[in-house]
């Protein structure tokens, strides 16, 4: 565990979205009064909740339990990620070469690295 709990993690991603536990409360169907019960509590609630909970904050439900990112992507690289997602195909091409490139450069940087290819270092 990251040292906070589920509620302090979903009122972080409501901050960082700018939205309110009455609006989200609201969207999925549950009172704003079980949230302040499980931070009382500092319990989870069950999985059909904290599913719609993920869904609404565009996040893995482990995350949301745990702290922890499935896969190994930060929510900052699934951001990125996700503006990527709405570029032409030759925008993501352009990206991909940036990307390439920089990969390239922190190769050169870091030869003792543990990562030998600018696919090693993405990974």
């Amino acid at each position: 565990m990251d040292g906070w709990s589920f509620v302090e993690r979903v009122d972080a991603l409501l901050q960082n979205v700018g939205q309110k536990r009455v609006t989200m409360c609201k969207e999925i169907g549950i009172s704003k009064s079980m949230l302040s019960t499980w931070q009382t509590r500092g319990n989870v609630p069950s999985a059909d909740v904290v599913y719609r909970i993920a869904k609404y904050l565009d996040v893995s439900m482990e995350y949301l339990i745990t702290g922890k990112e499935v896969g190994g992507i930060s929510l900052e690289e699934k951001r990125i990620i996700k503006k990527i997602s709405i570029l032409s195909q030759e925008d993501k091409q352009i990206v991909e070469n940036l990307i390439d490139g920089l990969c390239k450069k922190y190769e050169h940087i870091s030869q003792s690295s543990s990562f030998t290819s600018s696919e090693d270092f993405v990974k």
